[in-house]
């Protein structure tokens, strides 16, 4: 958004910016969380070698697997998942892996008070710790948290540790979020992945968007104001999704367009260029 000053009401901008995943679009997530456990574990099976007992079996639902999934934080020395309340930096409940761990265990681990210094981990500023607060980091949790319990266990995972199934777990993110083109999608010319899976079948895996979404949408441009897209999606993924959920003319309900944003670096960050583009995708 931009405006200056205290603003009490969204109508107070002169502009306001619109986030795609699990924003405009939102994504089923008990669908879209088996298909990521599924395709990381098999990743991780196939490739880097962990022991099957890591994926799930057909009637088994991640989200069983914890009682939490968003907002957490993982603490990355001990294999605990931790939710932590907004104010306090209180500890309310841990899991170490799958197990939920008893009031005196998170003392042990915290302190008699239960608590930590939540700015510095919702900041990031303390390496011990790791947040899953978004959409994408939210489905990592149960696969997480299951390899912990492998750790724990010591079934079949010689030579891993957290920060290796950490740094595994991206590498998996690397191959399934790989980008498809439009037209290698078309021809079947692709090598399948996550993402492919999706855009291959969008309403399997988010919702329709609400009547209400486009009529805000017009609103808004109607009154006067600078509405625009703002996400870190690939293009070609943001055109495919988009044009299944909101049509082909889905540029229309925006003034500009921004993919490949790089946030929050974008803000931050020297020498992060944009490209920037007519609807046909030529440079100007």
């Amino acid at each position: 958004m931009i405006g200056t000053g205290k603003i009490t009401s969204i109508l107070h901008y002169k502009g306001i910016a619109i986030d795609l995943n699990h924003t405009l679009l939102r994504y089923k997530m008990r669908e879209f969380g088996r298909l990521y456990y599924d395709w990381t574990a098999r990743y991780l099976v196939e490739r880097l070698g962990y022991p099957r007992g890591i994926s799930l079996g057909e009637e088994e639902d991640p989200e069983s697997l914890l009682n939490f999934t968003f907002r957490s934080c993982f603490d990355r020395e001990n294999g605990v998942f931790l939710k932590i309340s907004d104010t306090g930096g209180r500890v309310m409940r841990a899991y170490r892996g799958t197990k939920l761990l008893s009031r005196g265990d998170v003392q042990r681990l915290y302190g008699e008070q239960c608590s930590i210094n939540h700015l510095q981990t919702f900041n990031m500023q303390d390496p011990r710790f790791v947040h899953f607060h978004n959409l994408y980091k939210a489905v990592k949790v149960p696969l997480i948290a299951r390899a912990v319990d492998l750790l724990t266990g010591r079934l079949g995972m010689q030579g891993k540790s957290i920060d290796t199934v950490l740094s595994d777990v991206v590498e998996a993110d690397s191959f399934n979020f790989r980008p498809v083109d439009r037209e290698r999608l078309r021809r079947g010319d692709f090598q399948p992945n996550l993402l492919a899976e999706i855009l291959q079948d969008p309403p399997r895996y988010i919702h329709p968007v609400p009547p209400r979404a486009y009529e805000r949408l017009a609103a808004l441009r109607k009154i006067g104001k600078f509405v625009f897209l703002v996400s870190n999606t690939s293009i070609d993924k943001a055109d495919i999704l988009l044009e299944s959920r909101l049509g082909k003319n889905w540029q229309d309900f925006f003034d500009m367009i921004i993919l490949q944003a790089g946030k929050p670096d974008f803000f931050s960050m020297e020498g992060h260029n944009l490209l920037f583009t007519d609807r046909e995708g030529k440079p100007f």
